[in-house]
């Protein structure tokens, strides 16, 4: 990236923090990952993008429509779905929700002047 692709992406974050403030970068990460493959578990998105299992299950809380527990405040976003593992219903897969893929959407055409 250069340093006006750099900027972009700067002034797309801040865009999108101001939409949901409570976001972290780290669950960003998480939206694009889910965004480029829609569907794998948890501990594959740990391994995608180099985040602590724990951190991943904590960003879900967040991102999905239950938010965190040990808060009072609604923190839910409902950015992703969780979905049962029809062969193994100790895996949950992950998707983004309408509102996600309009999050995501957000983002790219902030930072590229498009959206993919």
């Amino acid at each position: 990236m250069n340093h006006s692709q750099l900027s972009n992406y700067q002034a797309g974050l801040r865009a999108c923090l101001a939409k949901h403030p409570q976001m972290r970068v780290s669950q960003i990460d998480l939206l694009l990952a889910i965004k480029m493959n829609p569907g794998r578990s948890q501990i594959e998105y740990a391994e995608d993008t180099g985040l602590e299992k724990s951190s991943i299950s904590r960003s879900v809380q967040v991102l999905s429509h239950k938010g965190r527990k040990e808060t009072t405040l609604k923190t839910a976003l409902n950015l992703v779905s969780m979905v049962r593992d029809t062969q193994d219903e100790r895996v949950i897969r992950l998707y983004l929700t309408p509102s996600g893929e309009a999050f995501v959407e957000l983002l790219m055409e902030l930072t590229f002047g498009t959206s993919y």
